[in-house]
């Protein structure tokens, strides 16, 4: 299933602003990230894009999974939380 989390994450990244328009239509694309949150356990996201919605500054995370993955929510929590994103 690799393949198809691959070729998926490829649309994205060649059009960001335009699959930033569809998921979420008041959020302005303003760029890339660096998707390396952290280095001790390396953590990768596979896309971080900063938006601004509604006048605020955010970063999204887009993760592509083509099949079921029961640790995706803690991966999830992982990159997201401060114990990992340099707090």
């Amino acid at each position: 299933m690799a393949e198809k989390d691959q070729g998926a994450k490829a649309i994205i990244q060649l059009r960001p602003a335009d699959f930033i328009r569809q998921v979420l239509p008041d959020g302005e694309y303003q760029g890339p990230l660096e998707t390396d949150v952290a280095t001790e356990p390396q953590l990768v996201l596979d896309t971080l894009y900063r938006i601004r919605y509604h006048g605020i500054d955010c970063a999204i995370d887009i993760e592509i999974q083509a099949a079921y993955d029961k640790d995706m929510p803690q991966r999830l929590f992982e990159y997201g939380s401060s114990r990992h994103a340099g707090a």
